[in-house]
């Protein structure tokens, strides 16, 4: 079974009813020195980002969409956030539903500023409901099923 890192945990339980960021973000330098850009380079491509959905999601028309997207920046505000990859992509309120997960390799050689976190994107309408939780996995091709709202162990 894969592990999450958890000083990647991007958000734990946290509600969604609108386009919202990630509750934590990851800080990933300096590793060579201030704003620079730092390329992920990983054995195999492992990495990855895993979406668990705590409580499913609902909407006034079950017609919201989610959009998943991993954001950097240079600084810790995101005053001007690059998209680098989509982990979901206008996923529905009928996917949406309790322990449906959604993961993503991160792609290898992938650029990356300082600060890093996701970005929900509430797509159609708002929701009405909905709780999630996002981590960075260690292995990601080896994600497989665990209890609702834990990270595997």
């Amino acid at each position: 079974m894969a592990s999450a890192d958890r000083q990647m945990q991007f958000t734990k339980s946290q509600a969604i009813t609108a386009s919202a960021a990630s509750q934590d973000k990851y800080y990933a330098g300096p590793l060579h020195g201030d704003n620079a850009k730092i390329a992920l380079q990983q054995p195999g491509g492992t990495l990855g980002i895993v979406v668990v959905v705590e409580t499913e999601f609902d909407s006034a028309n079950d017609t919201a969409t989610l959009t998943t997207t991993w954001q950097t920046d240079s600084d810790e505000a995101f005053g001007s956030p690059t998209n680098v990859f989509k982990v979901t992509d206008l996923a529905t309120v009928a996917q949406l539903t309790k322990g449906a997960m959604f993961h993503a390799r991160i792609p290898d050689g992938q650029q990356f500023e300082l600060w890093n976190r996701l970005y929900f994107t509430a797509g159609t309408q708002n929701f009405t409901a909905g709780v999630l939780s996002a981590y960075g996995v260690l292995d990601i091709t080896r994600w497989t099923a665990h209890a609702v709202g834990a990270p595997p162990a």
